[in-house]
């Protein structure tokens, strides 16, 4: 995980990669993936089983916590359900 601050457009041009947003409400965590930014085969990779999984834990870096003002800096081993939405996948950690 990075973060991406220029447009979607230039993002679009980097292969296997996703554009997603953090959101961070007390001690709830979301991640919303823009699907404009995903190839259908991401979609069906990592959405397609109606659950997202993650398969180690998902430590990261300092420096995006910080700008993302996150103390707990990590993701858990599981299976996290979504909701789909037309212009999203949201996962609630």
């Amino acid at each position: 995980m990075e973060v991406y601050e220029g447009t979607v457009s230039e993002f679009q041009k980097k292969r296997g990669y996703a554009l997603a947003r953090f959101i961070i409400d007390n001690d709830k965590k979301q991640i919303i993936f823009e699907k404009i930014s995903m190839t259908e085969e991401c979609q069906d990779l990592y959405f397609g089983r109606g659950f997202f999984l993650v398969e180690a834990e998902v430590t990261l870096e300092e420096s995006l916590s910080r700008k993302l003002e996150i103390e707990n800096r990590s993701l858990k081993v599981g299976r996290y359900p979504f909701v789909e939405t037309l212009m999203n996948y949201l996962i609630e950690f």
